[in-house]
């Protein structure tokens, strides 16, 4: 990764969510999902909700787990 040229840091600390479940053997707890992207668990819910608008991620309503979603 080029660290010299300028990025969006928001973007970059999101992307940690979405590869944590990626590398994920299925679905992850809200808990587990932050710990595994290194961040705190209201930090990861904002992040979370706005991918799930445009379907990066999707949560499972009765077990919570979040996992991809269909666009990715």
């Amino acid at each position: 990764m080029d660290k010299t040229r300028a990025g969006i840091q928001s973007v970059e600390v999101g992307y940690a969510l979405v590869d944590a479940l990626a590398r994920a053997s299925g679905p992850l707890m809200p808990r587990d999902l932050a710990a595994a992207a290194a961040m705190n668990a209201a930090k990861a819910h904002r992040y979370l909700v706005s991918f799930q608008r445009p379907g990066q991620v999707s949560q499972d309503r009765a077990s919570a787990r979040y996992d991809l979603g269909r666009t990715i």
